[in-house]
């Protein structure tokens, strides 16, 4: 089932679709980008809005895992390797948590372990059903909307490498 309004949504309280639904909004409920080389996440209540809903509805919110944003000064401060380790885990946990959220507000998992499925879709010029981040199902994704996903992961996904590296260089 599509879910596209806040009936919708209610039509399915009690169910696994309407949990994992939530957990899907869930994860909308910040903008996470990098800024004069610094990761921010700015609370977004854009797409819970569209269902009737606050962040009141998600209490209690955890800040999302950022990449590490650290001068050369606290950089210095750690053993090499425990750096290495922890810009690694948070590469790791940034690269499998990235998403992009489709014009309806579904939410597409663009991890680089998706992109090789995008291009065959992409590759068969066609729309396709597509399971999103919820396991729920965007029926008919358009060749347009892989296209757009897929771009917006790999800049997720150099914006992260980019900062690994810059913390890797600093060592």
């Amino acid at each position: 089932m599509t879910i596209n309004t806040k009936e919708d949504l209610n039509a399915l309280t009690g169910t696994p679709e309407y949990d994992r639904f939530m957990v899907s909004l869930r994860g909308s409920l910040f903008n996470i980008y990098k800024e004069d080389n610094e990761w921010i996440a700015d609370e977004s209540n854009a797409v819970i809005e569209r269902f009737g809903l606050t962040r009141a509805d998600f209490e209690p919110i955890e800040q999302p895992v950022l990449p590490i944003n650290e001068t050369a000064e606290k950089i210095a401060a750690r053993s090499k390797s425990v750096i290495n380790k922890d810009l690694k885990r948070a590469r790791d946990q940034a690269l499998a948590a990235l998403s992009h959220t489709l014009p309806n507000g579904d939410i597409v998992q663009v991890r680089p372990t998706d992109m090789p499925n995008f291009s065959i879709a992409i590759a068969n010029g066609r729309p396709k059903d597509w399971v999103l981040s919820d396991n729920s199902v965007h029926e008919q994704l358009k060749v347009t909307e892989m296209q757009e996903a897929v771009a917006d992961g790999i800049a997720q996904g150099e914006a992260i490498w980019q900062a690994y590296t810059d913390g890797l260089k600093a060592l």
